[in-house]
């Protein structure tokens, strides 16, 4: 039984998606520890949780 290539581009894209997303955690981590503002540091954290989607969807692409 073989799987079809979208099944297996997806379950690559998971398997990618841990590496990615510790990075992208990674950066956003040092990035927070320099500001001190609420604000910004939700920002920070937004924008990683965007860029971990933004980061799957090309994955699979």
């Amino acid at each position: 039984m073989t799987l079809a290539p979208a099944l297996v581009a997806l379950a690559w894209t998971l398997v990618h998606t841990i590496w990615e997303a510790l990075v992208i955690a990674g950066v956003v981590a040092l990035l927070v520890r320099r500001c001190g503002r609420a604000e910004l540091r939700y920002a920070l954290y937004f924008a990683g949780a965007l860029a971990c989607v933004a980061a799957a969807i090309v994955t699979y692409l």
